[in-house]
């Protein structure tokens, strides 16, 4: 565990700046998303949240996009998709926090 103080909402978005290389065109991602007939997805998209926090949480639903595409329906595929869940929920809190203090 670091020590790190955090950092504020200007320093947070620079650097994300760098990560611009990672971004994934929204409306591509969303295509997908609905091509899926994974009801838990719904839960992944990002539109409605910052800039900002989209950026850090876009892994997550890429995650859970892959997962639907790539492995067959069954209960474990379902538990998976709720543990990404819950980790970008998680993500989301501790970002939203983070700003709410600064």
């Amino acid at each position: 565990m670091t020590n790190e103080e955090p950092v504020g909402r200007d320093e947070f978005e620079s650097r994300l700046a760098a990560l611009e290389g990672r971004k994934k065109d929204d409306a591509e991602l969303l295509e997908r998303m609905n091509a899926c007939s994974e009801p838990l997805l719904r839960f992944f998209w990002l539109s409605g949240l910052p800039e900002y926090i989209r950026h850090v949480l876009r892994p997550w639903s890429e995650l859970a996009l892959e997962t639907c595409e790539t492995i067959p329906r069954n209960a474990e595929r379902t538990v998976a998709l709720r543990k990404l869940l819950e980790g970008r929920d998680a993500v989301a809190r501790a970002l939203i926090t983070a700003d709410l203090e600064a």
